[in-house]
């Protein structure tokens, strides 16, 4: 009996258990992987904005020597070289001498902006102020442009041309050096006396003042019209430029005698840009110009020295004749010429700082007592 209750009792146990287990909750399935973290959103790269085109600037300018010329083709490249090292942001078409303004009104056209630069020589405007007859190298000065150099860069010979310049709305941004100037006659001159009585072209100022002094006629005239002058019998003789300036001018087929070396007058040439035009340039490309202004004086001064010498191997070949004046003589026109400069440093303030600044350089140098 006892046994049956015992199966009795475990039967029910089993179907309860059965009963429990069927009733209860479904396990939960395994928890799926997480899914793999989104890729970020690719944030699509900022384009930067063009940058704005660089301005050109766009300048007429002008030269005072024909282009043909040793001096002419020198600006041409000179005006290749500015393009050049300001990566065609600044371009400068040159003009033949003459072309839109005379040479001898240069600082009135840059100034009033029918040119936007242009070389030219100071001693043209002694007219309008006596410090420009002061500031394009002294008669009988000056042994060579390094020294020129020098007073205009060191002992502030730039600073005083730019002021100037600066009432005639025009910027001076350098100077160009050549060397001492060979005259041609057309008659063999050795000594001040033989001036006597010569036309000659000159440039004005105190260059034209001292050779008046030793009885010249002194014809004030652009060098373009310097051949026809000549050939026409309206001079005798001319002042220009060195000897393959001169050479190419032609002016030995008319006047086949030539000082050489020279000693009369070292100058230089200005390059001057309206004010206005200077101002619209980036600083860059003004600091670019004013070094390529330096440099083209430099490569100016240097290459005619070369073609100098050739030019006078040719012009002996074709029967000219080279005149070596003698220190006497020499000194008889320095003599005069410091005369003259102090004369055209008593008529301003300015000028007699300019003549008394080269004067005591001068002194530095022994050239001068």
């Amino acid at each position: 009996m006892k046994r049956k209750v015992i199966m009795l009792m475990l039967s029910v146990a089993v179907a309860i258990s059965i009963v429990l287990v069927g009733c209860a909750p479904e396990a939960a399935p395994p928890a799926e992987e997480e899914e793999e973290e989104a890729a970020p959103e690719e944030e699509e790269e900022e384009v930067a904005p063009a940058a704005p085109e660089e301005e050109v600037f766009e300048w007429n300018t002008q030269c005072i020597w024909t282009l043909e010329s040793p001096s002419g083709k020198l600006y041409l490249e000179f005006a290749d070289r500015v393009e050049e090292l300001t990566g065609g942001r600044l371009v400068m078409k040159v003009h033949a001498p003459g072309a839109i303004v005379p040479s001898l009104e240069l600082l009135d056209g840059v100034g009033q902006g029918m040119l936007d630069a242009a070389f030219s020589w100071p001693g043209w405007y002694a007219g309008k102020d006596p410090v420009f007859a002061c500031l394009g190298g002294l008669p009988f000065a000056f042994d060579n442009d390094l020294q020129l150099h020098t007073w205009f860069q060191q002992l502030g010979g730039i600073d005083m041309i730019r002021e100037a310049y600066t009432p005639f709305n025009t910027y001076i941004v350098g100077m160009s050096y050549y060397n001492i100037e060979s005259m041609c006659f057309g008659k063999e001159v050795l000594t001040a006396d033989d001036l006597q009585g010569i036309k000659i072209r000159m440039p004005g100022g105190m260059l034209s003042d001292i050779f008046e002094s030793f009885g010249c006629s002194v014809v004030l005239l652009p060098g373009e019209e310097v051949y026809s002058a000549l050939d026409k019998g309206l001079i005798d003789a001319t002042d220009w430029a060195t000897p393959a300036d001169n050479y190419a001018y032609g002016f030995h087929e008319i006047a086949p005698y030539f000082t050489w070396p020279g000693f009369h007058h070292l100058p230089c040439n200005e390059f001057m840009v309206n004010q206005d035009k200077w101002n619209e340039l980036p600083n860059d490309i003004k600091a670019i110009l004013e070094v390529a202004v330096i440099e083209q004086g430099f490569d100016r001064a240097t290459t005619l020295g070369i073609a100098d010498f050739e030019a006078v191997k040719e012009m002996e070949a074709l029967g000219c004749t080279a005149l070596a004046w003698d220190k006497d003589e020499m000194r008889k026109l320095r003599n005069k010429a410091i005369t003259v400069w102090d004369e055209w440093g008593a008529k301003s303030e300015a000028a007699n700082e300019a003549i008394e600044s080269q004067k005591a350089y001068m002194k530095l140098l022994g050239q001068i007592d």
